[in-house]
C-alpha cells in the first residue's frame, strides 16, 4: 500500500498548481463582477439624473401655458407631470440607496488588475434631499399660479413663473449637472478599467495555466524517477542473474513494495548461488 500512498500524494501535489489557477480564476471573476456592478450603478444614476432634469423641464410647461392661455385644463397636466416626477425621484432615491448598500471593497488583487472603486459619498444623500426640497418648492409655486383666477397678464403669476424658472435652472443646470459631470467621469473610468482588467486577466490566466501545466508535467517526470529507477535496477539485476552473475545483489532503498521485491531478489540470488555451489 506504500506505493499507492506515494501515488496519491504525487497526485494531490500535481493538483496544487491547478488549484492555484482555479483560485486566480475565481478572484478575477470577482474583480470583473465588482467593476460591472460599479458601471451598472453609475449608469442607473446617470439615467435617473436625465429623467429628473426632463421631468423638471416638463413640469414648468403647464403653469407657463396657463398664464398664456388661461386654460385650467393645464392644471391636470401639471398634476400628472408632478406625479410622474415624484415617481422618478422615488426611483432616484432607490438608486442612491442601492449604491450606498453595495459598498464595493477593493483588495490588493483588484488593484493589481486595475480596478479602483469610487467611494459612496454622504453628500449624495444630502443632494437627494436638496432635489426633493427644490421640486416641492417648484410644485408649490405651480399650485399658486393655478390658484390665480385671471392668469393672463397677471403680475403675480409672472413673478411666480420667474421664481420657478430660476429654481429649475439652478437645479437642472447647476446642481444636477455638477453630479452628472462627476459620475460621468466615474463611468468613463469604469469602462477604461474594464478594458484593462480584461487584458490583465487574460495574460494572468494564460500564464498561470501554462505554469500549471508545465509544473505538473515537470513534477510527474521528476517523481516518476523514484519508481522507474528501482524498476530498472530490478530489470538489470534479473538480466545479470540470468547471465550467471549469482553474486550480484540489489541495493534498493525506497521504503515500499519495490524495496521488498529487491530483498526477495537478493534472497533468491543467495539460494541460487547455494544451489549451484
Amino acid at each position: 500500500f506504500k506505493i499507492r500512498a506515494k501515488l496519491l500524494i504525487a497526485f494531490f501535489i500535481m493538483l496544487i498548481p491547478f488549484f492555484v489557477f482555479a483560485c486566480l480564476s475565481n478572484l478575477t471573476y470577482k474583480t470583473i463582477h465588482k467593476n460591472n456592478l460599479r458601471m451598472d450603478l453609475l449608469h442607473k444614476q446617470l439615467d435617473t439624473y436625465s429623467k429628473v432634469q426632463l421631468g423638471i423641464d416638463m413640469l414648468l410647461m403647464p403653469p407657463n401655458d396657463y398664464l398664456i392661455t388661461g386654460d385650467i385644463r393645464e392644471k391636470e397636466n401639471f398634476t400628472r407631470l408632478a406625479g410622474d416626477l415624484e415617481a422618478v425621484v422615488a426611483g432616484f432615491s432607490r438608486v442612491i440607496e442601492e449604491r450606498q448598500g453595495h459598498s464595493i471593497s477593493v483588495n490588493i488583487f483588484d488593484r493589481f488588475l486595475g480596478f479602483e472603486s469610487d467611494e459612496f459619498h454622504k453628500d449624495e444623500i444630502e443632494f437627494l434631499k436638496e432635489i426633493k426640497k427644490d421640486i416641492e418648492e417648484i410644485k408649490w409655486n405651480g399650485i399658486k399660479i393655478f390658484s390665480i383666477e385671471n392668469p393672463i397678464g397677471s403680475k403675480f403669476g409672472g413673478e411666480m413663473m420667474e421664481e420657478m424658472d430660476a429654481l429649475a435652472h439652478r437645479v437642472v443646470t447647476i446642481t444636477i449637472a455638477r453630479h452628472i459631470a462627476t459620475d460621468r467621469i466615474g463611468f468613463v473610468s469604469a469602462i477604461e478599467a474594464s478594458a484593462i482588467i480584461w487584458i490583465r486577466t487574460s495574460i494572468l490566466l494564460t500564464v498561470s495555466f501554462i505554469i500549471s501545466v508545465v509544473s505538473g508535467i515537470g513534477f510527474a517526470f521528476y517523481y516518476s524517477r523514484f519508481f522507474v529507477r528501482p524498476i530498472k535496477e530490478l530489470h538489470n539485476g534479473t538480466e545479470r542473474l540470468a547471465k550467471g552473475e549469482l553474486d550480484y545483489r540489489l541495493n534498493i532503498r525506497t521504503g515500499d513494495e519495490i524495496e521488498q521485491l529487491g530483498r526477495a531478489f537478493n534472497v533468491m540470488g543467495e539460494k541460487l548461488k547455494g544451489f549451484y555451489s
